[in-house]
């Protein structure tokens, strides 16, 4: 009973925070009122810390990864874009998994991991 109470929870927990990493990134992009399919790029990747966590997009799936939980995959859908932007200024993907779900970007920007404030725009020019 407990280990499925504890499972329910981290559940929960993970789908939190997608959404509030998705509700996070996605302000800019939110008043774009039309968006299209576009060109997947082959596979991206990104991570962040406190607390820790790591997301890999393939055409195999959509990983959402913590050092404490198991990891959720997604089906992988491709990009979509905020019409009215520049094709390389953000990758959008939309995340569906039962009553999981949340909306995963990549926008070309200054990054920053967040615990050495190295910042990158040619190393990693796409930021979560």
């Amino acid at each position: 009973m407990k280990s499925q109470q504890l499972k329910l929870n981290l559940l929960k927990a993970v789908t939190m925070a997608i959404a509030l990493i998705a509700t996070f990134i996605t302000i800019n992009l939110a008043a774009q009122p039309a968006l299209s399919i576009r060109p997947a790029p082959p596979a991206a990747q990104a991570s962040g810390t406190e607390p820790f966590w790591d997301v890999t997009v393939t055409p195999k799936g959509i990983v959402y990864n913590t050092p404490e939980g198991k990891p959720v995959t997604f089906p992988y859908t491709p990009p979509i874009q905020a019409q009215g932007r520049p094709e390389d200024v953000a990758f959008v993907y939309r995340l569906q998994k039962g009553r999981q779900q949340g909306i995963l970007t990549f926008q070309k920007n200054t990054c920053n991991n967040g615990m050495s404030d190295i910042s990158s725009t040619t190393t990693q020019p796409y930021c979560t």
